[in-house]
C-alpha cells in the first residue's frame, strides 16, 4: 500500500466506527434523532479531515509530524460531536478514540515507511 491509502485508511476507519456506532446503539439511546445528527456531525469533521490531509498529500509537502498532527485534528474535532449531551451515549468518545488510535498505531509504521 502506498502512502495516500494507508493514511485514507485511518479515515475509513473514524467513518466506519462512527456508523457502527450509529448503528448499534439508535435503539437503545432515548431520542434516536439527536444521536443521527450527532453523528452526521462527526461524519462531516472526517470529511473534511480527509479532504484536508488530500490536500497536503497531494502538495507534496506532507512529513510525518504533519500528518499525524492533521489526523489528531480531525479525531479531535470528530470527537467533540460525540459526548453524552450530543448523544445520549456516555461511551461513544472513548469507544471511537480507542478504535480509531489503536487502527493508527497498527498502521503507522507502514506510513513511517512509506515517507522515508
Amino acid at each position: 500500500m502506498g502512502l495516500e491509502e494507508l493514511v485514507m485508511s485511518i479515515y475509513d476507519r473514524m467513518e466506519s466506527k462512527l456508523k457502527d456506532i450509529e448503528a448499534k446503539n439508535l435503539q437503545k439511546v432515548d431520542d434516536p434523532e439527536k444521536l443521527r445528527a450527532a453523528i452526521a456531525k462527526a461524519l462531516e469533521e472526517v470529511k473534511k479531515g480527509r479532504e484536508e490531509m488530500m490536500e497536503l498529500l497531494e502538495s507534496g509537502s506532507a512529513d510525518l509530524a504533519t500528518i499525524e498532527q492533521k489526523i489528531n485534528e480531525t479525531l479531535e474535532r470528530a470527537k467533540q460531536y460525540l459526548g453524552k449531551d450530543y448523544t445520549g451515549l456516555r461511551t461513544a468518545k472513548a469507544t471511537f478514540s480507542r478504535c480509531v488510535n489503536m487502527y493508527k498505531k497498527k498502521v503507522w509504521p507502514e506510513i513511517e515507511k512509506a515517507v522515508a
